[in-house]
């Protein structure tokens, strides 16, 4: 059984497979992406994925935080490969892997390169550059249905949170 098959079996609701694990394109690693065939219209994302290499290991990127790294180039971007799965994160940036008593305002991936944050509140899309040491990109409103909430005055607090559990972790 390979890692990203033990990593599948040990996760929940990724969905079927769509296709046998691939090797990436730059012949780094390897892959298999996910459908989720019960998906609410209001999801940013049906598909998820299990990117596996020798260095980060496997991990599972799904919804708007796979969204985004799909669009800076999976594996082939500055990001680079996960090195975690999603982790929630609290308003006091407490990481946290239990949803129990806490107020969660989003969730964080890091990879080799740097980490993207989702925000629920205002389902905004941050990406941190480890290299530049600052938030490069910012996608506001990333899904339609969602009200629009202050985003421009919520998402430089949360990215001051986000930028202090970065440092805690990295």
């Amino acid at each position: 059984m390979s890692d990203i098959d033990k990593k599948y079996k040990n996760t929940i609701n990724l969905g079927r497979p769509m296709h046998e694990e691939r090797n990436t394109p730059n012949g780094k690693g390897k892959y298999r992406t996910y459908v989720n065939e019960a998906y609410w219209w209001w999801q940013p994302e049906r598909y998820s994925s299990i990117h596996w290499s020798p260095k980060t290991g496997a991990h599972v990127t799904q919804g708007g935080i796979r969204k985004q790294w799909e669009q800076l180039g999976f594996e082939n971007g500055f990001l680079g490969f996960p090195t975690s799965d999603e982790i929630p994160f609290t308003k006091d940036g407490v990481i946290t892997e239990s949803f129990a008593g806490e107020e969660v305002i989003g969730k964080v991936s890091y990879f080799e390169g740097g980490a993207i944050y989702w925000y629920a509140a205002t389902n905004d899309i941050s990406v941190y550059s480890k290299q530049e040491g600052q938030f490069k990109y910012k996608q506001e409103q990333y899904t339609k249905g969602f009200p629009p909430v202050h985003a421009r005055e919520i998402v430089p607090l949360l990215e001051k949170v986000a930028l202090e559990i970065f440092k805690k972790t990295m």
